[in-house]
């Protein structure tokens, strides 16, 4: 069963399901407050409009929460309404989890993700560097590709917000170039490369290059209010989206058999699922 949290941001909030026939809901949010409550798929449909309206206005905002297997993705496409559907593990342990899938709907909150393109104009080897999470934040990232002498293939982060590949004296395929960024021990928490056709061309030097286009507020995932490593965001088939996190570990958790809220937020919006701390 969905649960939904409405903040009421100028004067009070009223909802009202517009066929009660099948269930009385009627629900109000005091001014600077907010109600949570619970309510069938049918009735959230039903709502949705409500939902969207008030937060287009600029009255109210809403979270829908989810639990940990919510297969309402049968129900349709809610637009506003970020879930998460299906998680890999139930269980967590408290010294963390690698490589956690999550998937769902409406994830991204309707943002863009920051890129830029290595191009060459040699067959297989551009090279499309993204910011590894979507929002404008990443338009403020670089990437520049140089041959600072031997050593080899080599990533870092210079700065803060430069990727630098360093060719190292060597003539790396784009593939095994971005294999090194995406499997950075650092880099991979803020880039994302990909191969443009089968990635066996051997890209050179290129001066420094802005990411563009990236829009939006930020995404941010947390476990018991701690934060989590985004390793990947693939769309599947818009807006179902599939994602992986590192769960570090939750000092913030005394026991197991607790239970634990593990949250995407993107901006106001934020979908949650609960999970339990294994024994």
């Amino acid at each position: 069963m969905p649960r939904v949290r409405v903040n009421a941001l100028v004067g009070s909030v009223h909802i009202q399901d517009p066929y009660p026939a099948s269930g009385a809901l009627s629900v109000t949010a005091p001014a600077a407050s907010y109600a949570i409550f619970d309510c069938s798929w049918e009735q959230l449909q039903r709502i949705a409009p409500q939902l969207a309206s008030l937060e287009t206005a600029g009255v109210a905002t809403f979270s829908i929460y989810g639990t940990t297997d919510n297969f309402w993705s049968q129900e349709g496409d809610l637009a506003g309404m970020p879930r998460i559907d299906r998680v890999s593990k139930h269980d967590l342990t408290l010294a963390g989890e690698t490589g956690l899938t999550l998937e769902g709907y409406m994830l991204l909150g309707g943002q863009s993700f920051a890129t830029t393109t290595l191009t060459y104009g040699i067959a297989d080897t551009n090279l499309v560097i993204s910011a590894r999470t979507p929002g404008s934040w990443g338009n403020a990232l670089s990437v520049v590709v140089s041959d600072d002498g031997g050593g080899g293939l080599a990533v870092s982060l210079v700065g803060g917000t430069q990727l630098k590949i360093d060719l190292g004296g060597a003539t790396p395929s784009a593939t095994t170039i971005a294999a090194a960024v995406n499997g950075g021990a650092t880099v991979y928490l803020l880039f994302k490369a990909t191969v443009v056709g089968t990635g066996a061309g051997l890209p050179t030097v290129l001066p420094s290059q802005t990411l563009a286009g990236g829009e939006g507020p930020g995404m941010a995932v947390t476990c018991a209010g701690v934060t989590c490593d985004i390793r990947t965001i693939n769309i599947s088939a818009d807006p179902l989206i599939s994602m992986t996190v590192d769960v570090p570990t939750m000092a913030a958790v005394s026991a197991t058999g607790e239970g634990v809220n593990l949250e995407i937020r993107t901006g106001a919006k934020v979908a949650t699922v609960s999970l339990a701390i294994a024994p």
